[in-house]
């Protein structure tokens, strides 16, 4: 369980999730504004971004938390 959070939590996981999560936030915005998709597909893309960014985020503290 150790040895897996450890490889979830390294830094380029961390990484990679953080810029996948701005994309998609900045396409949700981006869709916003030229009106590509409906409303519920643009508040979809954008809470998904926001969810990936979290998820980097919580893997960020628990790396902090793991001694190696």
């Amino acid at each position: 369980m150790l040895d897996f959070l450890q490889v979830v939590s390294s830094k380029p996981v961390v990484v990679l999730l953080a810029v996948i999560g701005a994309l998609l936030v900045t396409a949700g915005s981006w869709s916003r504004v030229s009106r590509f998709l409906g409303r519920g597909g643009i508040t979809f893309i954008v809470r998904l971004g926001y969810g990936v960014t979290g998820l980097s985020v919580l893997l960020f503290i628990i790396a902090g938390f793991i001694v190696h």
